[in-house]
């Protein structure tokens, strides 16, 4: 199998490449740096070997909230005028957290986002929430609207005020 090739077939990425997954003309060096900066990635970013021109993956990796981080990045780059988020802060400390918060809140001005959380923290600032339970639809509304009516999100609220989630 040739350098760089997964077992899969999928080639490994750069960072820069990671990064402008989806575009459909290149970043400028400086939106990559807007969009790290944002994130919080500039200085993990240049700590590494080769910056963004490290090949990702093998012997050299992000960890998880890095890999989450980078994620959000990539949509900061992204046109797309629908962006799914899955479990976005599930690795996230709580400065990251509110990072993320800040980043969604300005991105849905401009795009469809759409954020699927456990972590309720996630999803309380947000415009509509959707509550699922075992794939069915429960209720739908904003945070305070779901506390007053919807019992199983209410239960899901103070459960995860007990354990810290």
């Amino acid at each position: 199998m040739g350098a760089g090739l997964r077992c899969d077939g999928s080639r490994e990425a750069t960072a820069r490449e990671n990064l402008q997954l989806g575009r459909t003309t290149p970043a400028t060096d400086t939106e990559l740096a807007t969009a790290l900066d944002a994130v919080g990635l500039t200085e993990d970013i240049t700590r590494l070997p080769q910056g963004l021109d490290i090949r990702l993956g093998r012997e050299t990796d992000l960890s998880g909230g890095q890999r989450q981080r980078m994620a959000l990045a990539r949509a900061l780059l992204s046109d797309a005028e629908i962006v799914l988020l899955d479990e976005p802060t599930s690795q996230l400390d709580g400065l990251n957290e509110q990072r993320f918060r800040t980043i969604i809140e300005d991105l849905a001005t401009t795009r469809a986002v759409i954020v699927v959380a456990h972590r309720l923290s996630t999803v309380q600032h947000a415009h509509h929430v959707i509550m699922l339970s075992q794939g069915t639809i429960t209720d739908t509304g904003n945070h305070p609207t779901l506390l007053a009516r919807c019992a199983p999100y209410r239960q899901l609220i103070a459960s995860q005020a007990v354990t810290g989630c």
